[in-house]
């Protein structure tokens, strides 16, 4: 069977498994960058364990099964994209030399399969960042040369698999590098990158955090500077946080990366719909890492009155 017909079937299961209201959720706070099925990470993760075994997509050779995987991104829904990203992270990534899967997944932001920050930050956190771990500085050298990618997605996976390792000053050089690189960008997301990176690095050596900060003050956006220095010394940070806000709004025109709204329209009001589809997201997302979580949160947070926000780490 080919894969196109392995993804076939597993489409369908997880069209039997969509929710309309989670669809909508998702397709209104990504203000329709990406489409969704309406199924959640935990459900997907169900369908992918019977689907394999009932496919015999689990008896394939590897190298057919990576194929599948990968495949998986080539489908436009946000969940098929998943799927690829949960079938790397629970049964190949660690079945492969890193260093023939890198290449691989370097052709998934050439081709634009990723797009968005959604699954871009899944890919990093799930993927990349675990390899991160296990390997080490081989793979942080190798990924930091994303950095200088002309793709956005591309060059902010060089630096949020970074987070995983944030304790670990020997990849500070590296975190530099690659921080110094993104931050110079006029793309949110890209300056995003480093808030959050920074901010993971911060709660472990905060001398490296506000030095790089002031260093590149000119740069930072008050989002991302904010972020970096969540959790400094309050006093510390003020006077940067000042001198990068009043840059923001006074010192002419700012990119107009810089100038996106941080809010979407239908955060207004209370809406029983967003409603309930956000206590059914905390509970399906409550076991992420805190970037994705923390951006969830916030951003589903602010459209209701009934849960609190608790911030935002795109």
């Amino acid at each position: 069977m080919k894969p196109y017909n392995y993804i076939l079937s597993l489409q369908k299961q997880l069209d039997a498994a969509a929710s309309p209201k989670t669809k909508t959720w998702w397709e209104r706070y990504l203000r329709g960058v990406a489409a969704f099925r309406g199924v959640g990470i935990p459900q997907i993760r169900d369908i992918l364990r019977s689907w394999r075994q009932d496919t015999g997509v689990a008896g394939l050779p590897e190298d057919e099964q990576l194929e599948i995987a990968l495949a998986c991104f080539d489908v436009a829904t946000t969940e098929d994209k998943l799927a690829g990203v949960l079938l790397l992270q629970d049964y190949l990534r660690m079945r492969f030399d890193w260093r023939v899967l890198l290449p691989r997944y370097a052709q998934l932001y050439e081709r634009n399969l990723i797009y968005d920050w959604n699954i871009c930050d899944w890919f990093c956190v799930r993927v990349l960042g675990p390899t991160l771990e296990e390997i080490g500085m081989p793979f942080a050298r190798a990924l930091s040369t994303w950095r200088s990618s002309e793709n956005l997605w591309q060059a902010r996976s060089a630096a949020v698999p970074f987070t995983k390792v944030a304790d670990n000053a020997s990849y500070y050089p590296t975190i530099r590098v690659v921080c110094e690189s993104l931050i110079r960008r006029q793309e949110r997301f890209a300056k995003t990158a480093v808030g959050w990176l920074l901010r993971e690095v911060s709660r472990h050596d905060a001398d490296f955090v506000f030095a790089f900060v002031e260093a590149h003050a000119e740069s930072f956006s008050l989002e991302s500077a904010r972020n970096a220095m969540k959790h400094l010394d309050r006093q510390a940070s003020k006077r940067l946080i000042e001198e990068i806000k009043r840059a923001e709004q006074g010192g002419g025109e700012s990119p107009p990366a810089a100038r996106q709204p941080r809010t979407h329209p239908a955060r207004r009001g209370t809406d029983p719909l967003i409603a309930d589809v956000r206590l059914r997201m905390v509970r399906e997302y409550a076991d992420q890492e805190g970037g994705i979580r923390a951006s969830i949160y916030g951003a589903a947070g602010a459209m209701t009155s009934r849960v609190q926000s608790c911030g935002t780490d795109v």
